[in-house]
């Protein structure tokens, strides 16, 4: 649900005190492979659906994938390298890795006089040379808000190679000034304040292909979410959870489905198996051949039952996940014992409206044990538990600050935290919803109360 609270109380009352809570419910044409490629599995069971590559429009801000930041330096890494004439007096370098390759960048500015790096050049045939291809210009802009600088450069388009063969790659790059503690960066001294120069960038392209299963069609998109240029890597739990974080370590790439008449896709931690409508489904995926291929689960299998609808679900482990998209109430699922993601149920309220709730899992949720040929009740949703917490820091800082900071937090029945509740379709709800944001609930309201009942402060938490 989000509602984290940022009131400001000024005048504190004296403590302790006991804190009551009231009230809360551009494509582009895909790109035909290149001939001489494997060709794909066709009489292969199950159901396959070609890929296509799709490089993202020129203007598209959104990326593809998460922004990996690249160290730059002030020389050059150890090499031979023919450099194109520089201007300014600080370029800066680094080494960008797409794929399983490094390329050199090295970025400039078009003019002695241009306020912040707004030129780059790359090394994009891996001899050395970059002045082979034509420098990449953008423009410089103050950050929103910000008397730092960043620049974005139009999307490079490349090859990478997989399984022996060239495919086609597309990468977004931007670089921006930042106050950051971290070394590594190439750091400008502004007078008495020092900033950091960094370079990221992102996917900026994705394999996508549609399928019909059980007489309703979808779209499959194949999302480089570890920027690694695979697009087939699984999510997997990290066995090495965070030092003071609850929330699960997970990485992997993404699958992104679209059911007919949608217009908002659901994103997912690309999983194993794929359990969709009624059916189970194990995925095979072969970039370089094109294709993406759904096999029926033939492997133990038990069955997960659930008291609402389910829109999507993420369930993983070391070595395995498994993703569920509007399953029915008693869907397949491969055996084991799995922990949550995230999910996202429907609900219908006593007056027939529709609102979806949505979770994440930590290492505090109660893990979902799905036993061969037996069914099990998912553990998470309703009844629905909500709390509030003070970091100790706020409470000795409180008197001298003269305010203090508490923060609202929901739990589902498993432990899963919620992190939104929204009212989805209908006009007949009789809930009350917040002022400013018409499709979520009222904000929870508290109290703040002496032990011998005297109310002291009472108000609403805010949605940040």
């Amino acid at each position: 649900m989000g509602w984290f609270g940022r009131r400001v109380f000024r005048s504190l009352p004296s403590w302790p005190a006991r804190v009551c809570l009231a009230g809360i419910l551009a494509t582009v044409p895909p790109t035909a492979f290149s001939a001489g490629r494997p060709s794909s599995p066709a009489d292969g069971p199950g159901i396959l659906i070609p890929l296509s590559f799709e490089r993202y429009p020129e203007d598209q801000s959104a990326s593809a994938g998460p922004r990996t930041m690249q160290p730059m330096r002030d020389t050059p890494p150890a090499g031979h390298w023919v450099l194109p004439a520089l201007n300014g007096d600080k370029p800066l370098y680094g080494l960008l890795r797409i794929g399983s390759r490094e390329h050199l960048v090295v970025i400039d500015r078009q003019k002695e006089d241009s306020p912040f790096y707004d030129r780059l050049h790359i090394d994009l045939n891996l001899n050395g040379d970059l002045t082979e291809t034509p420098p990449l210009l953008g423009e410089a802009r103050l950050q929103r808000r910000s008397t730092l600088y960043e620049c974005t450069f139009p999307p490079v388009d490349l090859d990478i190679i997989q399984a022996g063969h060239p495919l086609p790659y597309c990468i977004a790059i931007q670089v921006r000034q930042a106050r950051t503690s971290d070394r590594i960066f190439f750091r400008e001294d502004d007078g008495d304040v020092q900033i950091d120069v960094h370079l990221t960038s992102a996917p900026h392209c994705a394999y996508s292909g549609e399928a019909e299963i059980d007489g309703t069609a979808y779209s499959f998109t194949l999302l480089d979410q570890t920027s690694n240029g695979r697009f087939d890597d699984r999510g997997r739990l990290s066995s090495h959870p965070g030092m003071r974080s609850p929330y699960l370590l997970y990485s992997g790439d993404a699958l992104q489905i679209t059911q007919e008449g949608e217009n908002s896709p659901v994103r997912f931690l690309l999983g194993d198996s794929l359990a969709i409508g009624n059916r189970l489904f194990d995925l095979h995926i072969d970039i370089p051949s094109g294709w993406l291929r759904l096999e029926p689960r033939t492997q133990p299998v038990g069955f997960l039952e659930f008291p609402y609808p389910v829109r999507a679900m993420s369930l993983l482990h070391e070595t395995g996940s498994v993703m569920l998209y509007r399953v029915a109430e008693q869907v397949l699922v491969p055996a084991g014992e799995w922990r949550l993601q995230s999910y996202e149920m429907n609900q219908s309220d006593e007056w027939g409206d529709i609102w979806s709730i949505q979770a994440r899992g930590s290492a505090n949720t109660q893990p979902v044990q799905i036993l061969e040929d037996t069914t099990t009740v998912f553990p998470g949703g309703e009844p629905l538990q909500a709390s509030v917490s003070i970091p100790e820091a706020q409470l000795i800082n409180a008197v001298a600050a003269n305010s203090l900071r508490i923060s609202f937090r929901m739990l589902g029945h498993a432990g899963e935290d919620i992190i939104n509740i929204q009212h989805d379709s209908g006009t007949n709800t009789q809930h009350k919803r917040s002022g400013y944001q018409l499709r979520r609930p009222a904000p929870p309201t508290y109290q703040i109360i002496r032990p011998n009942g005297e109310r002291v402060f009472s108000g609403s938490f805010e949605y940040g």
